[in-house]
């Protein structure tokens, strides 16, 4: 039947930050939400991204935004390069840290963004890219734990500048 498959994956631990790179063929496209939040960075993609009921592109170079609960798919083409960042938090992981700099209510502005992804230029993209780099190899360590926060943080705060200024721009504004 033409039912959308839903799947809930619950974020086992606070943080998961994982680097894919592997061929789209091996790959399943999966209608799914999650209970916390995500981030995710295009590598190396041709495929498309769907959040909730709208269509981007989503290659190299995109940086998305998913919020909490919001059901969202990757539409793989088959048998093209895939490589990408994902990080998968929850709120509690990094709230406490985000009051501590300042910007306690980050989460809500993120999610009330009209611009959830966002086509990075080069110097745009190799800047976010070595936050998401940074951050996978803190990750790695769990000594590294309130560096780890601290780099999450950062990169949230960069993503949410750069969905400001995706949405200052959009022909909709």
């Amino acid at each position: 039947s033409g039912k959308m498959q839903e799947l809930l994956t619950d974020i086992k631990k606070e943080l998961a930050v994982d680097y894919s790179d592997m061929p789209a063929m091996e790959r399943e496209d999966c209608m799914h939400f999650h209970n916390g939040y995500e981030l995710v960075l295009g590598v190396r993609a041709q495929n498309e991204c769907f959040l909730h009921d709208t269509g981007y592109p989503f290659t190299d170079r995109t940086l998305i935004f998913i919020p909490a609960q919001l059901v969202h798919i990757i539409k793989y083409k088959k048998g093209e390069p895939y490589a990408r960042y994902v990080v998968n938090f929850s709120r509690s992981y990094v709230q406490e840290a985000l009051e501590a700099l300042g910007c306690p209510h980050l989460l809500e502005e993120l999610c009330a963004q009209r611009c959830l992804c966002v086509q990075l230029s080069h110097q745009q993209y190799f800047a976010v890219h070595g936050l998401f780099q940074a951050l996978h190899r803190s990750s790695l360590h769990t000594a590294a734990r309130s560096e780890t926060r601290c780099r999450l943080c950062l990169l949230l705060m960069e993503t949410a500048r750069l969905l400001r200024e995706c949405a200052g721009h959009s022909p909709q504004g």
